[in-house]
């Protein structure tokens, strides 16, 4: 794609047109260092390895998965550490029994669980897309009584 020469405007910002009609806004330092896009200088939270082909979440895109039965639950089928993104869990009624979360790290880099204990209270706990930084992210219920009343939100990293 051929880019046109660049044409500054009153507000003394640069741009450039490429010939398929697109407009980027030009960024350069004062010493005729290399000048780059925009577009291309902010790289997205994904696919960030590319300045191109990257791109931000506008909206939260998660995979959900419903709980049942009282073994470890392997969540998206998570085999080591930091391989998935604990968005949320929805709990539709107070737990009968417990829900224990293993998968993350204590203060002292140690692997540990999160236990939510009996009667955590239904409602949406966010994990705000915590990483499964210390192994497999496992869910366990300990009571048959929430079997597919606990949701769980992930996406893979």
């Amino acid at each position: 794609m051929a880019t046109y020469p660049l044409r500054a405007i009153s507000s003394g910002r640069m741009f450039a047109r490429h010939s398929d009609g697109t407009v980027d806004e030009v960024l350069s330092d004062d010493s005729g260092g290399a000048k780059t896009t925009l577009n291309t200088a902010i790289a997205g939270e994904r696919n960030t390895s590319s300045a191109t082909n990257s791109y931000l979440d506008t909206r939260s895109v998660a995979n959900a998965v419903l709980l049942s039965g009282t073994s470890a639950v392997t969540i998206g089928a998570s085999a080591a550490a930091n391989d998935r993104h604990l968005q949320g869990i929805m709990i539709g009624t107070a737990l009968a029994g417990t829900l224990t979360i293993a998968g993350f790290e204590d203060s002292d880099a140690a692997a540990a669980s999160m236990i939510l204990p009996i009667g955590t209270v239904a409602g949406y706990l966010d994990f705000h897309d915590a990483l499964n930084s210390a192994g497999a992210l496992t869910m366990t219920l300990s009571a048959a009584g929430d079997d597919n009343d606990v949701m769980v939100f992930w996406r893979a990293v």
